[in-house]
């Protein structure tokens, strides 16, 4: 309980950067919970249209789409390990003070590193509800958004198809009905409706990662700084 306490009120003292931290988190687990609900999406299409029509070009494109979502996906997650890298920095830098003081107070490295993993823990618990919070009140405004980015990445392409229009619907499970034309052969792949579940569960996805990533960077940096510091100490 008393980690608790310390860590609720070195968050209350820190009110600026614990703000800023908590908005980083926000805002990254929002991102990469819509890259992730488009790859979801198009992977739900993508295996329907291959049991339709295994050959076909426009699969071939299909692939290539989850590809450049996949390498968006590592390309956000790599800018979210240098941002909360260099805010983690800056923050074990503005909290030395109080660093010192939990060693004064007789915390052991265990202890301190506890203590500053609990206080990020929370910070991150903020930016995750509020970041279901949001998704959840503007859903439509949500899947509009994805929506526009998945036409966007379309229109980067060069590759027309006259066989093939994209119209995806997704009902209440996260199963893609894919509608096809027995004279025409055209497909209808409309989003209508995108699944609370589908984003819960994309959610969390991203949560446990960016702990997991969050806890490696966290870990790494306080070690790396009371060791520096221990040695500085030494050789006074």
């Amino acid at each position: 309980m008393s980690n608790i306490r310390y860590a609720l009120a070195s968050v209350k003292y820190h009110k600026k950067l614990s703000y800023f931290i908590s908005l980083i988190f926000f805002t990254f687990l929002t991102l990469l919970t819509g890259i992730l609900n488009l790859i979801d999406i198009n992977t739900h299409s993508f295996l329907q249209i291959e049991k339709i029509s295994p050959n076909s070009d426009y699969l071939l494109y299909h692939r290539e789409l989850l590809n450049s979502y996949y390498f968006l996906f590592a390309i956000v997650v790599a800018f979210f390990i240098l941002s909360f890298s260099i805010l983690t920095f800056f923050s074990i830098q503005k909290k030395k003070q109080e660093l010192f003081k939990w060693r004064l107070m007789g915390f052991s490295t265990p202890n301190i590193l506890k203590q500053y993993l609990l206080e990020t823990l929370f910070l991150l618990m903020i930016g995750a509800f509020f970041s279901a919070i949001f998704i959840i009140i503007f859903q439509h405004t949500y899947e509009a958004t994805l929506m526009s980015c998945g036409e966007l990445f379309n229109n980067l392409t060069n590759r027309h198809y006259s066989f093939f229009s994209t119209n995806t619907i997704i009902e209440a499970t996260p199963n893609v009905l894919v509608n096809s034309d027995n004279v025409t052969y055209f497909f209808d792949i409309d989003l209508t409706r995108l699944p609370v579940i589908m984003i819960i569960t994309a959610l969390q996805k991203n949560i446990f990662l960016v702990f997991l990533l969050t806890l490696i960077i966290s870990t790494f940096s306080l070690i790396v700084f009371l060791l520096i510091n221990k040695r500085k100490s030494e050789n006074l």
